[in-house]
Order: C-alpha cells, then structure tokens, then sequence
C-alpha cells in the first residue's frame, strides 16, 4: 500500500488519498463476493493491488528519495517505513489469529483458498516478522493472506533505500520494461496473471517481478511527471472505479493487461496532479487514511462475521459496512496516535536533519 502518511498537509495529494481508498474498498468486495461464492463481485479488484504497488513507487520516491540522497540512511528508512506499517499489521495477526480459533475448520478456511488445512504452531510467530511460510498451501501468510503483498513492498522499499544513488532515469526506464515483459510473460504462461502472482509458494518468484515492474513504474513516473498533468479530481477517481468494478463484458485478457500496464500508471500520474474541490477533501482524506488499516485487517474480519453469521448479499453489504467501520475506529484511535509516538521517539533518538539533494539522472 502506498503512504505518504507523514508528509505535511500541503505536500499530501489528497486526489491520490481518494483513489487509494476506493481501491481498498474494491479489494474488499472482491474478497466479500468470494466468501459469499459470487466471484463476480468486483471480478477485476485485484488489480487494485498492482495500482498501490505503482502508487507506492511514486510516493515514497517523491517523499525519500532526496532525503536518501541527502544523507538519510536505508537502516533509518526501512524503520520508517516500519513505523508506518507495523501497527495496523500488528493488528491484523491479530485479527487472523482470532478468526483462526473462532472458526470452525470444516466452516471455512484461514487462507485464501478453499478447504484450508493450515495449523497454526509455534512457527506461526513468524507472521509478526514478516516472514513467509513457504510451505502452506493457503498461501505465504495463512493467517492473513494479504499480507503477502505488505512482504514484496517491504522488499521493494529495502532495495529503493539501498540502490537509490544508482537509480538514474535511463536505468530505471531499461528496467521497467525489462521487468515489465518478464512480468508479463510469467504471468501469461501461467494463465493466472494477478490470481497467481506471489501470494502462494508457487508463484512466489512472480511476487518479485510483480512488484518490480510496478513499483519501478511509480518511481519513473514521479521522476518524469511528477505532478504535472493537471486533470479534474472526478476523473482518475471514475477511472478506477469502472476498471475495477465493472463486471466482465468480454476479452479478458485485454482487459487486465491494458489495466496493468496502462491504465494503472495512467490513474496515478493524473491523480498525483489533480486537486480535490475543498468541500470533498474530508472524504477524501479520511478514505484514504482508512485504506491501510481496511487492507490489513479486512480478511479475517469478513471471515469471522461469515462464519458467524452467515450472510446473503444484504447481509455481506452490512459486513463491508462494518470492516470500513472498524478500518475507521483503527485508523484514528490506534495507528495515527501510536505512529505518532513512535515517530517522536526516532526524533528524538536520532535529532539530525537531513539536507535535500536532488536525484541525477
């Protein structure tokens, strides 16, 4: 999930703030309409995933990337990157762990397949490190699968914080296309595209050029546009919602590669330069702070009230309604106040200012 939770208001793209939210809202009814075995609710939503990886790739170069290049080191970044997501992980576990032991096993699984046969053991704590079980045929991360995705971008950010005085535009544009293809070959040869790309063991070296590609592009995008096409807020917001809402009308295929490949970036760069109208800001600003907490804590909770309760279609709407809810409640009562102490301690602890330097290409 891309963040940029800890820039000032007036450097925040709220447009961005807004599309990401809807995404995540997106990737919730995909999930919903699974457990309700109606897989045509919001059928094209996981490619939401790839927009936060090309969102991410954006906002973190547009946020770091002169302080890297200033003196800021990769060890002090990947802790603020931490910083941001550990909570709302941290959180998550949490939530997998109970939906674990409060469902039954022949209800429903704790992974994203069908007929799970995990057991949780002491290995399990591995989960709170990030760390993948590679032997689970529920997926990489059984007690919460999404978190497969939190593991690439975690990747993603050590070798951006790492490699970011060799990133010149030349470079990154030959390896974009270079992982852009690779990408796509893999994920046409194993006719899965998204579905299969890293989440599970067996297609977890997909994860690595999934996340490269789309990530990479965000960080080319930001250094060759930036903010510069200015558009009208409604229309990268519409954008995402008819590629990601839409029911399948035919040629699949087509579908989501132009929306990988073209469609995606296309919404992040027009997002990044749009302004959202004053009376739509609070809105936009608040789905936008729900998204990660909502995609962190969403799949076990959806399991929990399905198994509980049972819901038809109604009922699952008002299931949504209560994970977003929660999302709200995590957002602005746990994670902002615990990030901001967090974020005062590394202050204090580590005082110096780090002087901008721009990136040459």
């Amino acid at each position: 999930m891309s963040d940029h939770s800890f820039m000032s208001d007036r450097s925040r793209l709220v447009t961005l703030d807004a599309v990401r939210g809807l995404a995540a809202v997106c990737v919730v009814l995909v999930h919903a309409g699974l457990e309700i075995n109606n897989p045509e609710i919001a059928r094209f939503s996981y490619l939401a995933v790839d927009l936060f990886f090309v969102m991410s790739g954006f906002v973190i170069s547009r946020a770091y990337d002169d302080k890297l290049l200033g003196g800021l080191t990769w060890q002090r970044f990947m802790l603020l990157r931490l910083v941001r997501l550990y909570p709302s992980m941290f959180l998550g576990l949490l939530a997998g762990f109970a939906a674990y032991f409060i469902i039954p096993a022949s209800a429903y699984p704790i992974g994203m397949i069908p007929g799970g046969t995990y057991h949780a053991g002491w290995y399990s704590i591995a989960h709170f490190f990030l760390i993948p079980d590679l032997t689970a045929r529920e997926g990489i991360f059984p007690i919460n699968g999404v978190f497969w995705s939190l593991f690439f971008e975690l990747v993603a950010n050590f070798v951006h914080g790492i490699a970011i005085r060799r990133i010149t535009i030349p470079r990154l544009a030959l390896f974009v296309v270079a992982m852009g293809g690779w990408w796509a070959y893999t994920a046409y040869t194993w006719g899965k595209w998204g579905w299969g790309g890293g989440w599970n063991s067996s297609t977890f070296y997909g994860g690595f050029l999934r996340v490269s590609w789309a990530y990479a592009a965000g960080m080319l995008l930001q250094r060759v546009a930036g903010e510069r096409w200015k558009a009208p807020a409604w229309l990268p917001v519409v954008i995402a919602a008819l590629v990601f809402l839409v029911p399948n009308v035919g040629g699949i295929l087509p579908r989501i590669v132009i929306t990988l490949f073209v469609i995606n970036p296309l919404i992040v760069i027009l997002a990044a330069g749009a302004d959202v109208p004053a009376a739509a800001q609070r809105i936009a600003r608040w789905i936008g702070g729900i998204s990660y907490p909502l995609y962190a804590t969403h799949h076990p909770l959806l399991l929990i009230l399905v198994s509980r309760f049972r819901p038809g279609a109604a009922g699952m709407a008002l299931s949504v309604a209560v994970v977003i809810a929660a999302a709200t409640l995590i957002e602005y009562g746990y994670d902002v106040p615990i990030r901001k102490r967090l974020m005062a301690a590394i202050r204090a602890a580590s005082p110096r200012e780090y002087s901008p330097r721009l990136v040459r290409d």
